[in-house]
């Protein structure tokens, strides 16, 4: 958290607002000092939250995947100082996702993604599609009784 804090607050972006999420075991006091000036705390959950989010930067966290999902370019931060979980697959990385470790970074992917957004929608959807069929199914009497062994 503290990593992506900082990145954020490095981050050179003009083109909207900033929200931050924080996970709900989370206490915000504990990061009050760090939190940039230029984004908003948000309490919304993350589907009203990705009804007007345009990327999504985040780390270890299922929300990548919901994200990539809904056809949002993800940026997965690393942190050198610990291991990493992400959940995304190779698949459509450099694409609809990609990693990167400092704002610099962080910006060139905003840039590339923004591009995206605006001339390669049919690409991210390709790999959205992908995702959503690799991690969701329709929740049917027969696809719930098959996952619990019922």
């Amino acid at each position: 958290c503290i990593n992506i804090l900082k990145i954020v607050r490095d981050i050179d972006y003009q083109k909207g607002k900033i929200f931050i999420k924080f996970h709900p075991t989370m206490k915000i006091e504990d990061y009050k000092s760090l939190i940039p000036k230029n984004v908003k705390i948000s309490n919304k959950t993350l589907s009203k939250l990705f009804e007007n989010t345009k990327i999504l930067i985040s780390n270890e966290s299922g929300s990548l995947v919901e994200a990539v999902s809904l056809c949002i370019p993800a940026i997965v931060v690393k942190n050198k100082n610990r291991y990493l979980h992400n959940p995304l697959s190779v698949i459509g990385k450099g694409i609809i996702w990609d990693s990167a470790e400092r704002a610099a970074d962080v910006n060139k992917l905003i840039n590339k993604f923004q591009h995206s957004l605006n001339n390669e929608k049919e690409d991210l959807a390709k790999y959205a599609n992908k995702y959503k069929d690799m991690f969701f199914c329709e929740p049917t009497e027969k696809k719930i009784i098959d996952a619990f062994d019922l």
